[in-house]
């Protein structure tokens, strides 16, 4: 049984993408925390001093 290659077609120009991963750390000896849930909870909790 053999695999059909599609047919090649030309793409669009490249892109760059960027990601940006963040740890959350504890104060305390900075080994990784848990408390991601709770920082993406945050900003509805408490509004921000610059939002409009």
């Amino acid at each position: 049984m053999s695999a059909r290659l599609e047919t090649f077609k030309a793409s669009e120009p490249l892109t760059l993408g960027v990601e940006l991963e963040l740890q959350p750390v504890n104060s305390y000896d900075y080994d990784l925390s848990s408390s991601a849930n709770d920082l993406l909870e945050s900003p509805r909790r408490k509004p921000s001093p610059w939002a409009s």
